[in-house]
């Protein structure tokens, strides 16, 4: 799913734009304290692969290194589907 969804640098933008901008517009409110100091996004693990694939945490590289090479890369990028709970924190 990775490989399909997330390959091309067209697609990263095209499926989070307006998620990133939304993102930095609610900090940039919350800097000058004209907005909420905290928000909450509610997302599938879809949208969660997605966010990470566009903040470079998920590589195609990678991922065709821990699943061809076997070669185990946690801990400079996710190489695996997001599990249940999980989250982001900005």
């Amino acid at each position: 799913m990775i490989i399909q969804k997330f390959h091309t640098e067209t697609q990263i933008k095209v499926s989070n734009t307006r998620l990133l901008q939304s993102i930095v517009n609610n900090m940039k409110q919350a800097i000058i304290n004209k907005g909420p100091r905290l928000i909450l996004y509610s997302a599938h693990d879809t949208t969660l692969l997605s966010l990470n694939s566009a903040l470079q945490m998920v590589t195609i590289k990678c991922v065709m290194d821990y699943f061809y090479n076997g070669v185990d890369n946690f801990e400079t990028c996710i190489n695996q589907y997001p599990m249940f709970a999980s989250n982001i924190i900005f």
